[in-house]
């Protein structure tokens, strides 16, 4: 299983997206971890140009490569303290 790649898959397929909701599932990853060494993870598995610019600070290593916050961002019962993260991009 590879949460963080399932996810990144998800929101590079969605540009658009405006509301997710990954409750009751592990997409959320690891709780601890290096953003630039993830984004280059993501990067790498995703075929996504090295040189493409992401500037999403987020808490949930899939969410780095979002090109906008989220409306709302949907997190109860996730692995590793989902919802307890310092950031997360969404307005609710």
């Amino acid at each position: 299983s590879r949460p963080t790649i399932t996810l990144a898959k998800l929101i590079t397929s969605l540009p658009k997206l405006t509301s997710l909701d990954i409750s009751g599932t592990n997409l959320a990853g690891s709780f601890s971890f290096d953003q630039d060494e993830e984004l280059n993870y993501i990067k790498k598995e995703l075929s996504i140009d090295e040189n493409e610019n992401f500037t999403m600070q987020a808490s949930i290593a899939g969410l780095l490569v979002l090109k906008h916050k989220l409306d709302f961002l949907g997190l109860f019962d996730v692995d590793e303290r989902g919802s307890a993260r310092r950031w997360l991009p969404a307005k609710k």
